[in-house]
């Protein structure tokens, strides 16, 4: 087997698991932390959505961050994705990122240990 065939394999080995993949999933979140860091979550202004989130509303996604937060929700095979949301369930599905990206970051220390 040649080196470059060797590699993907390991690639492919290490990172899919039943659709899902540890770097793409990275890579989503990484890119939903710099949107929310930037206001560049919601197509709405700042007083427009506070004012929809105390009313229970939810705020439309700019096309960037629907973008991201569909393929983060279908790896992770959580809640809907919708068009919009309330800025909480963004909050939530970072955490929820976080916290799953972390089964995988521990499965790998502990093979690596083994």
């Amino acid at each position: 087997m040649k080196k470059s065939e060797q590699k993907l394999t390991l690639t492919l080995e290490d990172d899919v698991i039943s659709g899902f993949s540890l770097s793409f999933t990275k890579s989503l979140l990484k890119k939903l932390e710099e949107l929310k860091r930037l206001d560049r979550i919601f197509d709405d202004s700042a007083e427009d959505i506070e004012e929809k989130d105390k009313k229970g509303y939810s705020s439309p996604l700019t096309s960037i961050a629907n973008s991201v937060v569909k393929h983060l929700v279908d790896q992770l095979q959580t809640f809907g994705g919708d068009s919009a949301c309330r800025p909480d369930d963004i909050n939530k599905l970072i955490a929820l990122a976080y916290e799953f990206i972390e089964i995988f970051e521990k499965k790998k220390q502990i093979t690596q240990v083994s």
